[in-house]
């Protein structure tokens, strides 16, 4: 099993060929860049989202050219200050071409969903994520059951069905 670094994990971004999905399962993330503008929210001070700009930059390249990306939240309610805060950068993405859906995490329970938190790349590569116990990313591995990766693409479609668009869900439960 080998281990990626966030660095190894961004070169997947650059070479998947059709499509992205991720699955995010954990109530808050603290990333390097977003760390900042996350206190920023919290304090209720101004963030002018510059530190996504090359996210959501090569989200719009990839759409213009056919690629997909989408994304299922699995959040619990009522939601966490992150998640309430990543409705609002979500909307970025989605404007730059991502799809971003929200589902429950008992609605996750009753449809007997257990995902990785991780990236599927085209249909066929699974990166399990792992954190800290501080939300802080740790490493990354490729998943290299098949059985693994085929009960993933199995939930990415029923959890992709019965999740809610984040416009959605934000008029909901935000």
């Amino acid at each position: 099993m080998a281990l990626l670094t966030e660095a190894d994990l961004g070169k997947f971004f650059g070479s998947f060929s059709a499509s992205a999905f991720r699955f995010e399962t954990r109530d808050r993330y603290i990333s390097t860049v977003g760390k900042t503008p996350f206190q920023k929210y919290l304090a209720g001070e101004p963030d002018d989202h510059a530190w996504h700009r090359g996210w959501m930059e090569m989200l719009s390249r990839d759409v213009a050219v056919g690629k997909t990306w989408r994304r299922v939240r699995i959040v619990s309610v009522p939601l966490s200050d992150y998640n309430r805060y990543s409705i609002g950068i979500g909307r970025l993405s989605v404007r730059a071409g991502e799809e971003i859906r929200y589902l429950t995490r008992e609605a996750a329970r009753a449809l007997s969903l257990a995902p990785l938190d991780a990236w599927l790349f085209d249909s066929r590569v699974l990166v399990h994520l792992h954190f800290y116990d501080d939300d802080t990313f740790r490493e990354a591995e490729v998943v290299e059951d098949q059985g693994v990766v085929d009960q993933h693409l199995m939930w990415r479609d029923l959890a992709w069905q019965q999740a809610i668009p984040l416009e959605d869900f934000a008029a909901a439960y935000s």
